[in-house]
């Protein structure tokens, strides 16, 4: 699998839904506490990712297996 397969496999363009919350979470955290640990920082950082990816790509599998339509308009977009 190429780089390209694996972004479109785990919809990379929608991890941003999920680094938000996070991002402003650091900046409170910053805000409040006036600390910032780049070591837990970057443990929480890549979890993140790493769980949004496998869930993606799951689903994305889970869809594809469980896909009634096999042909036809969008078949080939939305079960690549």
């Amino acid at each position: 699998m190429n780089i390209k397969s694996f972004l479109k496999l785990t919809e990379i363009q929608t991890k941003i839904a999920s680094m938000i919350p996070f991002l402003l979470g650091t900046a409170y955290l910053l805000y409040h506490y006036d600390r910032f640990i780049l070591t837990n920082f970057l443990i929480m950082l890549v979890s993140l990712l790493a769980f949004d990816m496998a869930t993606t790509t799951l689903n994305n599998y889970s869809d594809y297996k469980n896909a009634v339509k096999t042909d036809g308009y969008g078949y080939e977009q939305h079960n690549a």
